[in-house]
């Protein structure tokens, strides 16, 4: 079993992850984030609990944005193959009239 991953540690692997556009590395870095976001709460003050919290939830809302930005260029690019593919099998249909006199 590993060891659970420092607060900082957490944080730096899902902003990293999501700054990267790795989907399945952000989701399990996230769920590290949250666990050990948990355990350092459980020992604080709650005042200073309730901001690390919230400090959290913003890391998280800019890893979501990251992503959602990385979705969106992934679907461009397909979107650019489905219209070459397109293009390509039209060609390939093409017709070639010839009149003869």
């Amino acid at each position: 079993m590993k060891a659970p991953l420092s607060l900082e540690q957490a944080e730096d692997r899902l902003r990293t992850a999501a700054a990267r556009g790795d989907f399945a590395t952000a989701e399990t870095a996230a769920r590290d984030y949250v666990h050990a976001v948990e355990l350092a709460a459980g020992s604080l003050p709650h005042a200073v609990a309730a901001s690390l919290i919230r400090q959290a939830m913003a890391a998280v809302e800019t890893a979501r944005r990251q992503l959602c930005v990385a979705r969106t260029r992934l679907a461009g690019k397909l979107r650019a193959v489905e219209r070459r593919m397109r293009y390509v099998q039209t060609g390939a249909d093409a017709h070639t009239w010839r009149i003869e006199a």
